[in-house]
């Protein structure tokens, strides 16, 4: 039983990411193929340059008819090649960015601030002649008896000149220490309770995190303070061991895509090549500066990322050799192995650039002297026409 499963499991492995080529069984293979790149699947998209890889490095007759047709494609608005170099430089110009954050995930986009609409200021009203809004007839004059009746009323001036004192006098017994027994009793009843529009008063909650690191100080502590040196040095290596950060996963989280970046570069880079003579519109030399600019520019981050990774190597000098530190040594050696690691990491995606950008200096040679790079590009490309 457990021989038959891991023989079909064998099978499933080998067989399984193996690329199957469709677009042949279909009315049109270009278009097949363009739409797969277009994917956001990345099985789908892995297959799909997997199959363009083969049509562009295909000497048949029928790969080269296949590239013309790409090449000289107007029935489609974006054009065939337009559509496959953009989405082509879109991938690559996406993990060029992971690479430089070095895995770290992107930044959050300020959102922008919302802008109120300014209220129009009204208009100044025309010019008119002011009215006069008071009584213009003398009052009558009132009786002895109404004006007693008057300051007895509740809108007299007495009964004002009433709640302004005893508002006043309120207001100073705020100040004092009186006994509560003496203060009114609607006024504490009405503080008593609570107001439909308070706001609740927010306890700070405690997080799990601070917890967790309260417990970790706490069995820190213990394990020095009665475990034997063994157990505490076995601890110290485990603790060690799951935190420290691993310098080949570094890179691997950096180019998470790398399979599918050397297939976009394959592609691209044996298309611009063979374009030189199956391009009769001349449609993909007017894509080649930003091409070869994206690829010098994933080379060098490549590139940059490489000499980081190697310096943090320092091989053991003669007197660490011979001085018998077992544990430096073998920290050394961890470090050895994963910096080659890292670099064969890295090396994957590097090998293709330099191969592809050399592919296409050794076909065009004099003939890339036609288009205008940046400086910072131009200088680099020199190094291969150079060396070439």
């Amino acid at each position: 039983m457990l021989v038959n499963w891991e023989f079909a499991e064998t099978l499933f492995d080998l067989y399984i990411p193996q690329p199957t080529e469709i677009s042949q069984t279909t009315s049109d293979p270009n278009v097949t193929v363009t739409s797969g790149i277009t994917s956001s699947n990345f099985v789908f998209l892995h297959f799909a340059y997997s199959e363009l890889r083969n049509v562009a490095t295909d000497a048949n007759p029928s790969g080269s008819a296949r590239r013309t047709a790409l090449f000289s494609d107007q029935k489609y608005n974006p054009s065939l090649w337009g559509t496959l170099v953009r989405q082509s430089l879109l991938l690559l110009g996406q993990d060029y960015q992971t690479l430089l954050r070095r895995g770290e995930p992107a930044p959050p986009v300020p959102s922008a601030p919302v802008s109120t609409p300014s209220t129009p200021k009204p208009p100044n009203p025309p010019p008119s002649t002011p009215i006069l809004r008071q009584p213009i007839y003398k009052p009558p004059q009132e009786s002895p008896l109404s004006r007693i009746l008057n300051t007895f009323a509740s809108d007299s001036e007495l009964s004002k000149a009433t709640d302004e004192v005893a508002a006043e006098v309120e207001a100073i017994a705020k100040d004092v220490q009186v006994p509560e027994l003496f203060r009114s009793v609607a006024s504490t009843a009405t503080s008593a309770i609570p107001s439909s529009t308070a706001v609740a008063i927010q306890k700070p909650a405690a997080t799990t995190s601070a917890f967790t690191t309260r417990l970790q100080q706490e069995y820190g502590g213990l394990l020095v303070r009665y475990a034997p040196v063994y157990l505490r040095d076995v601890m110290s290596r485990v603790n060690e061991w799951w935190t420290r950060e691993r310098i080949h996963k570094r890179a691997e989280i950096s180019l998470p895509r790398r399979e599918l970046d050397v297939l976009i570069i394959d592609s691209l880079s044996a298309l611009v090549c063979a374009s030189l003579a199956e391009d009769r519109y001349g449609v993909v030399q007017r894509d080649i500066p930003r091409i070869l600019e994206a690829l010098l520019s994933f080379l060098a981050a490549v590139e940059d990322y490489q000499n980081e990774v190697r310096v943090l190597y320092v091989p053991p000098t003669p007197d660490e050799l011979t001085g018998g530190n077992r544990k430096m040594l073998h920290e050394k050696e961890r470090t050895r192995v994963e910096v080659a690691k890292a670099s064969e990491v890295l090396s994957v995606v590097g090998d293709a650039l330099k191969s592809g950008i050399s592919d296409i200096v050794r076909t065009f040679g004099d003939k890339l002297s036609a288009f205008k790079f940046p400086p910072k590009t131009a200088k680099k490309l020199q190094g291969f026409v150079d060396y070439i």
